[in-house]
């Protein structure tokens, strides 16, 4: 049996199919994760891009070994999203991929004549054995299509968790010895508390950003709060209630991490740094001559 998936943007590629599968994760998975730690960055053994479509999509979703799961989205410059999976979400991706043969499907399954289509590009690694498949949805196996679904599910899961940040800046563009006042705003906007887990007495930190000035060059880090500043390593949490708005405000004078006056376009981007936590879409900002 072939299973035809129809994408459509929304604020990420979502995946409509003509099969219908259960969730791939059990029922109990959505209940409150109650670790208090904080758990470090692990070997990334789910790696997902998501590219093309009329709309240039660039999308990203990556699980490591301790159950950190990231998404970021090319259609919202800046936001991204990121959750600590359960145990039990952990080897439900596991179960997913080896049930449904991953490493025994084909290295590509792409319709050549289909134009504007999505191209996803699933890496997977288990034990001593990596794989990466290229599909655009369009025709698959069946045990494809499960999988495929299960990655709709995993980044519902991730982006779906209650959170909603916005950014402000008091002033799009400063003038030498002006200042600028960035706020990052995080509102509960489910119906139950969300807790957040911090690793250090840090909750926030804002950057301003030199983007490339043309293709995919590098950009890098000009100034961010954080440099230089000192934080206790705690593990704390902190619940926001439905309904309820954190906010943290900083305020910057246009110099780089060194002191230096800058000049040119800014892109300043805000992160919650819990977790779960993530980020706002950027503003822009620019520092005259």
């Amino acid at each position: 049996m072939k299973c035809v998936f129809y994408p459509t943007i929304l604020l990420f590629v979502l995946f409509f199919v003509a099969c219908d599968f259960p969730s791939p994760f059990s029922a109990g998975d959505q209940q409150e994760d109650t670790r208090q730690e904080v758990l470090e960055p692990g070997t990334i053994f789910l790696n997902v891009d998501i590219t093309g479509g009329f709309a240039g999509v660039q999308q990203n979703l990556h699980v490591d070994e301790s159950g950190n799961a990231f998404f970021k989205d090319s259609l919202r410059p800046g936001a991204s999203w990121e959750i600590l999976l359960t145990p039990a979400q952990l080897e439900d991706i596991k179960k997913l991929m080896i049930n449904n043969d991953f490493f025994g499907l084909d290295n590509s399954y792409i319709n050549t004549q289909t134009a504007d289509a999505f191209i996803y590009a699933i890496a997977y690694h288990e034990n001593d054995q990596s794989k990466t498949v290229h599909t655009d949805g369009i025709s698959v196996p069946e045990n494809l299509a499960r999988i495929l679904h299960g990655i709709l599910e995993l980044v519902s899961t991730v982006t779906g968790y209650g959170l909603q940040f916005d950014l402000r800046l008091s002033q799009s563009q400063i003038n030498p010895n002006q200042s600028v006042d960035m706020t990052l705003l995080v509102t509960n906007v489910s119906d139950q508390p969300v807790r957040l887990r911090f690793a250090s007495g840090q909750v926030f930190d804002f950057l301003a950003v030199k983007e490339p000035v043309v293709g995919d060059g590098p950009e890098f880090v000009v100034w961010n709060w954080a440099h230089g500043r000192a934080f206790t390593l705690q593990i704390w949490t902190l619940d926001i209630q439905p309904g309820e708005e954190k906010s943290y405000q900083v305020t910057w004078d246009g110099r780089d991490n060194n002191g230096d006056a800058l000049t040119g376009r800014f892109a300043i981007r805000a992160v919650l740094v819990s977790i779960p936590g993530g980020s706002p879409i950027q503003k822009y900002l620019d520092v005259g001559n």
